[in-house]
């Protein structure tokens, strides 16, 4: 599938297809370019993975049931072997019987499936001695605290005391952890995901993407896997598969607030679905309020205070500034007219810039383009590689104006007028876009500082 030309439309039906693992290698690879760039179908890709796990673990107690009746009539068939005849005969009918009898298990309910099954192999690996059973294997650390502005402490399982948990120490699963007053701190989870704990915060680890909320406020940025990322809390449990949440308890119940991608809340209440860009109130396991927020920034402020006193950056530190210069760039295309907006001069280009490659500017086609042309008209040799990499948006008026500022700042084309980044399709303008990126590494040094 060539992505250029394909609508969003067609990559969901790629995202079924790779639940369903029937994706192909091919179009594997141009559904991962796409839901790298796209947020609404990493919202939809989102939803499918959980509604497939959702699924998948309905559907455990039936499979497990037809299993049960299935290897009762292959025993049933087995048991006699007299006549070589009755075996022909049977091997056929035994093959159909087994076929029905799954079916019919996995369309009644689990509980009557379960009562009327006939496992005696089932019984027979329960009634085996320990020793010939599979042992369980060691749990992995569920995960490691990277960074800290205090102490934490943690209190292990089968313990009453609460001790220190040192800079890059690991947590198993089943530790609670604690911070106290004015001490914030990093964990990465063993799949890759951060977690991060404000002050007068506890967490119980039950393992690898488990966890549980007693207090306080926690925020993660999770890793894309196909097991959920759960999180308990205010009798709910919050599931997703890659995303950005922030989760906040108080007296009556609990916060939940959605950066980015996808989150189902499921509890007493049923289950909802909250979105990027939405905050939710958890009271006694249910949803009971859903509010859009205008700065997701602002609502996780507190991040600022940990990220700002790490001695490295962080890439969620770097996402965040990215973040602050969109709602800049929005702020100012909404808030002033054109004239106004050029006034101020190049200080608007790189928060205009931010906005047009954030998934914010989405919605708003016009605005955005609008916005590229602002930012082509007013941009100074410093923002030439960002320009280059415009000539990659889907948008050909983007492209198009990101064109035209880059002949106006370098004096090169690259042999492609503007208007052919707007009326010729992708393929026609790819070989273009691999000059300007060799172009620049050439001369990088030229256009990194200064107007």
């Amino acid at each position: 599938m060539s992505e250029r030309n394909a609508s969003c439309e067609d990559f969901w039906t790629l995202i079924s297809a790779r639940l369903d693992g029937e994706l192909a290698p091919g179009d594997r690879q141009a559904l991962e370019a796409h839901l790298a760039a796209c947020a609404a179908c990493r919202s939809v890709d989102e939803a499918f993975r959980l509604q497939d796990s959702g699924l998948r673990r309905a559907f455990v107690p039936r499979r497990k049931a037809a299993a049960a009746v299935g290897e009762g009539v292959a025993a049933a068939v087995e048991a006699p072997r007299r006549r070589a005849a009755w075996r022909a005969w049977l091997a056929p009918a035994a093959a159909a019987a087994a076929g029905f009898l799954v079916a019919w298990a996995l369309f009644r309910s689990p509980e009557q499936a379960a009562r009327q099954a006939a496992p005696p192999k089932v019984a027979q690996v329960e009634r085996a001695p320990r020793e010939l059973r599979a042992q369980p294997a060691a749990p992995a650390d569920a995960a490691r605290l990277t960074f800290v502005t205090g102490k934490v402490e943690m209190l292990l399982p089968g313990s009453a005391d609460w001790v220190p948990v040192p800079t890059g120490g690991s947590i198993e699963p089943g530790t609670r952890v604690r911070t106290g007053p004015e001490v914030l701190c990093e964990l990465r989870g063993a799949d890759g995901s951060d977690l991060w704990l404000n002050e007068r915060t506890e967490v119980a680890f039950r393992q690898a993407r488990s966890f549980d909320l007693a207090r306080g406020q926690m925020g993660t940025r999770v890793e894309r896997r196909e097991a959920p990322f759960l999180v308990s809390a205010a009798g709910a449990t919050i599931a997703a598969v890659g995303t950005r949440f922030d989760v906040e308890t108080g007296p009556s119940g609990a916060v939940l607030t959605v950066i980015e991608g996808l989150t189902q809340v499921t509890g007493t209440g049923g289950a909802f679905l909250v979105r990027a860009g939405e905050r939710a109130t958890i009271v006694e396991g249910a949803v009971r309020e859903k509010e859009l927020v205008w700065n997701l920034l602002q609502a996780t402020r507190w991040l600022n205070v940990l990220l700002a006193r790490r001695p490295d950056a962080h890439p969620e530190l770097a996402r965040r500034v990215d973040g602050i210069l969109a709602l800049l760039g929005e702020a100012k295309m909404q808030e002033l007219a054109e004239e106004e907006i050029l006034e101020l001069g190049e200080s608007c280009v790189s928060p205009l810039l931010s906005y047009v490659q954030s998934s914010l500017s989405r919605p708003n086609r016009k605005l955005r383009e609008k916005a590229a042309e602002i930012a082509g008209r007013l941009a100074v040799r410093q923002h030439v590689h960002e320009l280059i990499l415009l000539l990659a948006d889907e948008s050909a008026a983007v492209r198009e104006h990101a064109a035209g500022a880059l002949r106006r700042l370098t004096g090169e084309d690259q042999g492609r007028a503007p208007r052919d980044w707007r009326q010729e399709p992708w393929d026609a303008n790819r070989p273009a876009f691999d000059r300007w990126l060799a172009w620049w590494k050439e001369h990088a040094k030229e256009y990194s500082s200064g107007p």
